[in-house]
């Protein structure tokens, strides 16, 4: 028998399999890549909290949301992300 696995631990097994994100999650990501990417353009330090600061989901969210989604599109993308360290590495 195959042990099921949680919904945020899944992993594509097989090449051009469809997964699903909500467009929260996107939207989390996509604002914390804008404003990282801001951040740096303008010399300033990251700063994790300011992508939060427009959204409308805020309420919603827990502290650690935006690293659980950007976890989980990172296994998608077989990109593995480290905060602690400058780099990531490619599986």
């Amino acid at each position: 028998m195959k042990k099921k696995k949680h919904e945020d631990e899944s992993l594509p097994e097989q090449a051009g399999e469809v997964v699903r994100i909500t467009q929260q999650e996107a939207e989390c990501v996509i604002r914390f890549v804008d404003a990282l990417r801001i951040q740096f353009y303008e010399g300033r330090e990251a700063d994790f909290c300011e992508p939060c600061c427009g959204c409308s989901h805020v309420h919603e969210c827990k502290p650690d949301t935006w690293y659980e989604n950007t976890r989980k599109l990172s296994r998608i993308a077989g990109v593995s992300i480290n905060l602690a360290l400058p780099t990531r590495r490619h599986k």
